[in-house]
């Protein structure tokens, strides 16, 4: 009937709210273009560092967000030196390889 088909489609139809959010997770996608080519290995050093408590990898860590600002990498890795300048070594080492692996996998996906 008339008013169930009416009821389907606003079910069926995205609301503005719902766009937005695709909008924004399709705008935080990894696309390697967006970075320098070698942030791969400069975070798998920043990790190695993290492991092996080297409080040098705030610096190493400066130097990576100063080479992705303006990226969509550059504020998740911000939670990262919080972490760093916090001296939660290890915290920021756990939450740095979802990243590492995320940027390897879009790297293979794409090569």
């Amino acid at each position: 009937d008339r008013a169930q088909l009416s009821c389907i489609c606003r079910i069926l139809t995205p609301r503005p709210r719902i766009r937005e959010i695709v909008q924004k997770s399709e705008q935080m996608v990894i696309k390697t273009n967006d970075f320098p080519a070698d942030l791969a290995p400069q975070l798998q050093e920043l990790l190695t560092m993290l492991e092996e408590y080297d409080t040098a990898a705030g610096g190493l860590l400066s130097g990576i967000l100063e080479n992705v600002e303006g990226t969509p990498m550059f504020d998740r890795l911000q939670s990262i030196k919080k972490q760093v300048s916090q001296y939660d070594l290890e915290g920021a080492a756990q939450a740095l390889k979802p990243f590492i692996e995320e940027l390897e996998k879009f790297g293979e996906e794409h090569d």
